[in-house]
């Protein structure tokens, strides 16, 4: 009897004791949803073991049954914008969720659009594009399977979670360039409070943080080789994170909602400008000579190549449809004749002076490949001046002379493609049939 019961003690105590370890390894394994504040404060001291949470964004609930982003909305990603902004080499996703009302492709499309638009928004606010994805899980993944109000409240919502798997990854390690010429590896990167920058090189879990002042850093590189920081937006970024938590110290907590007003619109101010170009200045040298601007094809030409100025204005409507451009151009040409008819030898002379308008469609889907890269289409109209001087030559004597001034219209299309060399200089190509065939030079935006 006496060892039935010692029996059935241990296996009770077997049993509790699986369950509980069970419960423990479940709990330990489960996401926990976390302010950004924390992910941040655990990040700086070398944790990051907390991507491995999530950030609920309660505070995102656009307007009934769509995906436009309310005013408060705006506000509540301003201050996102500022966590994240700091953590340029973490990817991010952006997950939207619905409740299980209405019709289930529709609650997909809707979570879908809205998890866009909150990462066109940070994008607009100096977040990394290539830093960001998007997706909408409809009611697939319900915080409460209860049908009630208040569990539908809850299953609407933005998640923001953390790709910790591509930090662990072999190939996605980054280069710090130092200004002293020395290269740095990196798997982690972070803006700490004080403007400093932290990073991780190998063991995630147990390396201390290392640090670095923004002087010490000449660039950043991504894994890929591209250029991901400068020395001017590491600066930047530094003097914004300091800013930011001087006004925390600063301002009392009954006057956050003010901090909010007062300080978030010069991080706005800041990025918009770095990440979004309005306007731009070009200057090109233009090779070939069209036959709508040939004289005659009779014999043969030489031609000085065209000198061209282009300045234009570039407007973003939405993201996911690309841009336009539209601006104004100016031209000059030269070009020498020499050709004959008969036994008649003719020498012509030409200047072209050019001015027109210039729109472009510029195609979003390469700069998701590489952000650097801008390729369009375009078109272009207006008119031209073209100043003959003809000579008939007998000999060594000219014995006929004819100037002429006419106006010409003039229209054409082309292929082009820029490539950014820093944050305001871009070199770029176009081929087409418009003033020349092709023509190349360097675009300042600004």
């Amino acid at each position: 009897m006496k060892k039935k019961i010692y029996f059935l003690k241990n296996t009770l105590l077997t049993a509790c004791f699986v369950f509980f370890s069970t419960f423990v390894l479940a709990q330990s394994n489960t996401e926990i949803d976390i302010p950004i504040e924390e992910v941040i404060i655990q990040l700086e001291t070398g944790k990051t073991s907390v991507l491995n949470n999530k950030v609920n964004l309660r505070q995102v609930h656009f307007k009934t049954g769509t995906s436009k982003l309310l005013n408060s909305d705006k506000i509540y990603l301003d201050s996102l914008s500022a966590y994240l902004i700091r953590i340029p080499t973490i990817k991010l996703s952006i997950e939207g969720h619905t409740d299980a009302t209405g019709n289930n492709q529709k609650n997909i499309t809707l979570s879908k659009d809205r998890a866009e638009e909150v990462a066109r928004y940070l994008v607009t606010k100096g977040v990394f594009k290539n830093q960001l994805s998007s997706k909408g899980w409809g009611s697939e993944k319900p915080l409460d399977n209860s049908n009630n109000p208040a569990a539908y409240e809850k299953n609407r919502r933005v998640e923001l979670t953390f790709k910790n798997e591509e930090i662990n990854a072999p190939e996605k390690e980054y280069k710090i360039e130092l200004a002293n010429g020395a290269m740095l590896n990196a798997k982690f990167v972070i803006f700490n409070a004080d403007g400093s920058i932290g990073y991780k090189q190998t063991n995630l879990d147990t390396e201390p943080m290392k640090k670095l002042r923004p002087s010490e850093i000449k660039s950043v590189f991504s894994p890929d080789g591209g250029v991901l920081l400068e020395s001017k937006r590491i600066a930047d970024i530094s003097q914004i994170v300091i800013k930011t938590e001087q006004a925390k110290v600063q301002k009392p907590k009954v006057q956050e909602k003010q901090v909010e007003e007062e300080e978030l619109p010069e991080i706005k101010k800041e990025y918009k400008q770095f990440e979004i170009k309005e306007n731009s200045i070009a200057s090109c040298i233009g090779l070939g000579l069209n036959k709508q601007y040939a004289i005659t094809n009779i014999g043969s030409y030489s031609n000085v190549p065209a000198v061209m100025f282009i300045a234009e204005k570039h407007i973003i409507f939405d993201e996911r449809f690309g841009s336009i451009s539209y601006g104004t151009l100016l031209g000059f040409r030269t070009s020498d004749y020499n050709y004959k008819i008969s036994s008649d030898e003719y020498n012509l002379k030409t200047k072209n002076f050019v001015l027109g308008v210039i729109v472009s469609y510029h195609l979003p889907f390469f700069k998701t490949l590489v952000p650097q890269l801008d390729v369009y289409l375009g078109a272009m109209a207006g008119f031209s001046i073209l100043k003959y001087n003809l000579h008939k030559n007998d000999d060594t004597f000219n014995v006929f002379t004819a100037t002429y001034k006419p106006l010409r219209n003039f229209k054409g299309g082309f292929l082009g493609a820029s490539y950014r060399l820093t944050k305001s200089f871009e070199v770029f190509g176009e081929a087409g049939f418009d003033i020349t065939l092709l023509r190349g030079g360097l675009k300042y935006r600004y």
